[in-house]
């Protein structure tokens, strides 16, 4: 799914519609969506689910700060 969302265009046109301009993501949105989405296909409950939830998170070269995301959306 991943493979496919990636060669439709999905990914980049959800990355360039999340565009915000004078904000560099650490993370490309339109990736971490399909990522969800997949997870929750796959039958993933939480974030831990989709294995975007690594150890050394918060880096660049690791997964996503699973606490850092959760505050993002709670509004942090």
């Amino acid at each position: 799914m991943r493979l496919l969302a990636e060669r439709t265009g999905l990914r980049a046109g959800l990355s360039a519609a999340m565009t915000r301009r004078g904000f560099d993501p650490v993370y490309d949105r339109g990736q971490v969506l399909i990522d969800m989405a997949v997870t929750q296909v796959l039958g993933g409950e939480a974030i831990s689910d989709s294995g975007l939830a690594a150890p050394g998170a918060g880096d660049r070269a690791g997964g996503i700060d699973s606490d850092g995301v959760a505050g993002a959306v709670r509004g942090r």
